[in-house]
């Protein structure tokens, strides 16, 4: 659809749930996750916008789980949370399949990738199997897509998932859930590591999720805050909050 809400269009439709879409760098192609059933592996496939040339580029081992693709910025690579017997790794591969890795992020678990603009880090969160809460706190890092130059870059509260890099670089927004029935968004500076949040609500709780950035710096989330699970438009500081679907 476009950002102003209009002309939705289906490109999937399968017996399968298709999960967790991201655009490559000319629009033309998304990458998602794909589930058939229990008895099924979970994949990572590809598909033209048009709904066209569907393909699997990683079918995930035994009943693991896969999730939440990235294209890098050219294209050329995915990266997306691959599991394993005690939490999660990054694995990068490429776009046509080929020359899948482990990232090395130098941590017993590790998920929740997403490419710098220009391709050159991945950011990253720590992996916690514990029940969220207000006390939780979750690591945020970046490295080198090799793994190298690894840094701490804040720690957030509660259980922290999905980032995504602005435009410039400058800055990341990820959700956070702190075991209150409700999901929030925060803005981190990467340079100095500081955050905030940009939406906080108790009374009522809902959830506020999937922060994506518009290229004109505003963010684009799906919440539930109407009943139903919409899609929304914010300023970067949270600021006019605008429902696009209904």
């Amino acid at each position: 659809m476009g950002a102003d809400g209009k002309n939705q269009l289906r490109i999937t439709n399968t017996p399968s749930d298709d999960m967790g879409p991201d655009w490559n760098n000319d629009g033309s192609v998304l990458v998602f996750a794909s589930w058939n059933g229990e008895s099924a592996p979970m994949k990572i496939e590809t598909i033209r916008a048009d709904g066209t040339q569907r393909r699997t580029v990683y079918t995930a081992p035994g009943r693991n789980e896969v999730s939440w693709p990235r294209f890098s910025p050219d294209g050329k690579q995915i990266a997306f949370n691959a599991e394993k017997a005690n939490g999660y790794d990054i694995i990068i591969v490429n776009a046509d399949g080929s020359n899948p890795r482990a990232f090395q992020s130098h941590l017993p678990s590790a998920w929740n990738p997403a490419w710098s603009p220009d391709g050159k880090q991945i950011a990253f969160t720590d992996y916690s199997k514990g029940k969220a809460t207000t006390e939780s706190r979750t690591k945020l890092y970046v490295a080198n897509v090799d793994g190298s130059a690894r840094r701490l870059v804040a720690a957030l509260p509660g259980i922290a998932q999905l980032p995504r890099w602005s435009q410039d670089g400058k800055r990341i927004a990820i959700q956070t859930y702190e075991g209150t029935k409700d999901i929030n968004i925060i803005v981190v500076d990467m340079s100095r590591g500081e955050w905030k949040f940009i939406t906080h609500h108790a009374t009522p709780p809902y959830g506020d999720e999937t922060p994506s950035w518009l290229p004109d710096g505003q963010l684009l989330f799906q919440s539930n805050r109407d009943g139903v699970m919409d899609v929304y438009r914010m300023n970067a500081d949270g600021k006019q909050q605008f429902r696009l679907t209904k």
